[in-house]
């Protein structure tokens, strides 16, 4: 038995699935359970390292966009301070942020 023919890209409308979560929280295994099943990570990945020797399954661009938000906002990954959600929405709502973040889709 031979695995299936992939369809042609425009034969299908386009989905994107977000996987979002805390560090260690199993966001690796579901990406990387997506992309076994067929769904398309954009490259290049985040390389493995000893914290995941299997793989993040989860596109650079992604992570490094992320972190210079993050950064722009002056928030942690794991500030729970009212403004820091506010702050961060207030960052990535912006009009060259939705164009960057609709470019790369």
């Amino acid at each position: 038995m031979s695995a299936p023919t992939p369809a042609e890209p425009s034969a299908h409308p386009r989905t994107v699935l977000f996987v979002a979560g805390a560090g260690r929280s199993g966001t690796s295994t579901m990406a990387g359970l997506m992309q076994i099943l067929g769904l398309h990570v954009p490259r290049p990945e985040v390389p493995a390292d000893a914290s995941n020797p299997k793989g993040f399954s989860e596109p650079q661009w992604v992570v490094d966009h992320h972190d210079r938000l993050l950064a722009e906002a002056n928030v942690q990954v794991s500030d729970a301070r009212p403004e820091a959600w506010f702050e961060t929405g207030r960052i990535s709502t912006r009009e060259p942020e939705r164009i960057a973040t609709s470019q790369w889709l």
